[in-house]
């Protein structure tokens, strides 16, 4: 299948190598997010995202940095060996830190292991965050295959920049995930209930000034981006990931709150539906309005996901 991206079927070196740089970080990237979970549950929520959110992200910048001082040409190899290196240290402190905050108690005791039980958990997470993905991915991918390439790209630099709204349900996410576990597993459903308080007033306080800006500063910011003026019809695809942002981030951590209440199957089934609904809007719109008719598919699977999660 690597033969769709070179010249008459034959892959070329630089996507080959692009291939296997990423495809290398892949397992890296796997058994960090384990690391990560793990540090969220011995409450240690600032190292459980260092590794992925803080240091890999530093050595890639300052990799890619340090490449436009002291290369002509580069390539996109380049750019993929650099995120392996990023990918392998962030692993590597991910699990010297997990080492480090990791109770006495649990180096004497014994591993119990429940296969069904794991896998009645383990399932429906994981299609939880395989249908997170999907849908990330979808759009750039069908705005491409059934529009301009030019589109994929300025809509891509849309959806980053409104990914900039549910940061703080992320962040909340992080330190609430094992309370909400704890306190529900131990029937304290009063401190629970101020667990989630806290969390939409924190979501809420960061929300609505950070949607405004990129609302109202949309036409200063987008100068920033490419030659003056390419990205300023970015606009109208951004203000509605925007709108979907917010609701996405305002109807709080109910993914999270069914997920470790035991109610996973719950939220895997609404992403199942939410998925089938976002494909096939995506088939509507895109046809029709291009990277505007992403975005409004998109704006309108939060809604609906989110509603039905909640």
């Amino acid at each position: 299948n690597l033969g769709y991206f070179g010249t008459w079927g034959k892959i070329s070196d630089r996507h080959l190598w692009v291939f296997l740089f990423i495809a290398a970080a892949l397992p890296l990237h796997a058994v960090s997010l384990h690391r990560q979970s793990a540090l969220q549950a011995m409450r240690r929520p600032v190292l459980a995202l260092a590794g992925m959110q803080l240091i890999r992200p530093l050595v890639v910048l300052a990799g890619i940095w340090l490449l436009g001082q002291g290369v002509k040409e580069k390539t996109a190899a380049m750019a993929g060996a650099i995120f392996l290196g990023g990918s392998l240290l962030a692993y590597l402190s991910s699990s010297y830190w997990q080492v480090k905050a990791k109770p006495e108690v649990l180096q004497t005791v014994k591993a119990e292991f429940r296969p069904s039980s794991w896998w009645r958990t383990a399932l429906p997470l994981g299609w939880l965050g395989l249908a997170t993905v999907l849908m990330g991915a979808a759009d750039p991918a069908m705005l491409g295959a059934m529009g301009a390439p030019s589109e994929s790209g300025r809509f891509s630099v849309a959806l980053r920049i409104a990914t900039l709204i549910p940061f703080a349900l992320s962040a909340v996410n992080v330190v609430a995930a094992p309370m909400i576990s704890e306190f529900f597993s131990m029937k304290k459903l009063d401190e629970l209930q101020q667990v989630l308080t806290w969390a939409s007033r924190a979501i809420l306080a960061y929300t609505i000034p950070t949607a405004l800006f990129l609302w109202f500063a949309a036409p200063w910011y987008l100068g920033f981006f490419g030659q003056a003026g390419e990205y300023q019809d970015v606009r109208d695809p951004l203000r509605w990931l925007i709108a979907g942002q917010v609701f996405n981030s305002l109807a709080g951590s109910v993914g999270f709150l069914l997920a470790m209440t035991g109610n996973q199957g719950i939220s895997a089934r609404i992403l199942t539906w939410a998925v089938v609904f976002k494909l096939t809007l995506n088939f509507i719109l895109i046809p029709k309005s291009q990277a505007p008719g992403a975005a409004m598919a998109t704006a309108s699977m939060m809604v609906f996901c989110n509603a039905l999660l909640y």
